[in-house]
């Protein structure tokens, strides 16, 4: 397994790594689906051959930046297991990903991410607006590089910012069967609720909960925030944020969180 994705975030290690993804998988595919504030890409990957794309998405504030590596390294292990014919969580990853796909958006706020990971040295030439906002706490930073919370733009009458707007046309226009907001927490779990959503949204939030550590909660639109409810209301599909809990930040500690939550991944990237 690689491990590297799972530390801090760091944007030109992000890019890397997705570089070797696709030199080692060229079954894989990789593309920009717009820029952040700061010029930064941000990038979608996606496996498989499906009318619908099942979705995840990380790193959408940027005290959750952890995210991100917990999805490059689930994609990783996915790439792995269907190369060499082997099993994830007991399911073999070719036969299980047959007529499906995934498509999985690493980092949404790119900028926030690399803020919250690094400090000041990440903030580019907004280093005098974003240190007022962040009050010398760069760990828990939840904006963009313009002191926006993406998450909450997306229920705005107009969205501002140009990573909710890269997202809003991508979703728009790629057929998602459903979505997993992936972020870090206290570890929860929740499904956006609307009356017109499919049956199988509350059965696939049982079987998610039942494979992880993660406790569904019964306030679902309140814990999925604002993407999760508009992707929901929008497009009617099933919605979902899941919210693992990191106990222990050194790299064993990342690696054991991860792997409490990869069946969680693999049952929902197939469902």
């Amino acid at each position: 397994m690689i491990t590297s994705g799972l530390g801090p975030y760091d944007y030109l290690r992000m890019l890397k790594y997705i570089k070797k993804l696709e030199q080692d998988f060229p079954f894989i595919s990789a593309k920009s689906i717009g820029k952040s504030v700061l010029g930064k890409d941000i990038t979608a990957l996606s496996i498989g051959s499906a009318e619908e794309y099942v979705l995840f998405v990380g790193g959408i504030h940027g005290s959750e930046h952890y995210s991100c590596g917990f999805l490059l390294n689930f994609f990783h292990d996915l790439c792995r297991a269907v190369a060499d014919n082997k099993s994830i969580e007991g399911l073999n990853a070719r036969r299980a990903l047959k007529g499906r796909a995934l498509m999985v958006i690493p980092s949404l706020n790119p900028d926030g991410c690399e803020i919250a990971s690094k400090g000041k040295v990440a903030c580019g030439n907004r280093e005098q607006s974003i240190s007022q906002l962040a009050q010398g706490r760069y760990k828990t930073y939840d904006f963009n590089a313009r002191g926006v919370d993406i998450d909450l733009d997306f229920a705005a009458p107009h969205p501002s910012e140009p990573e909710t707007s890269a997202a809003i046309s991508f979703l728009k226009n790629v057929p998602i069967r459903h979505l997993l907001l992936l972020g870090i927490g206290n570890g929860r779990l929740a499904s956006a609720q609307n009356e017109k959503l499919p049956a199988r949204a509350d059965r696939m939030l049982e079987i998610m909960a039942a494979s992880s550590k993660l406790e569904p909660t019964a306030n679902g639109d309140e814990l999925c925030g604002s993407l999760v409810k508009w992707f929901c209301d929008s497009r009617l599909n099933p919605s979902f944020r899941a919210l693992p809990e990191i106990k222990d930040f050194s790299p064993e500690g990342t690696i054991r969180a991860y792997k409490e939550i990869r069946e969680l991944l693999m049952l929902t990237s197939i469902m």
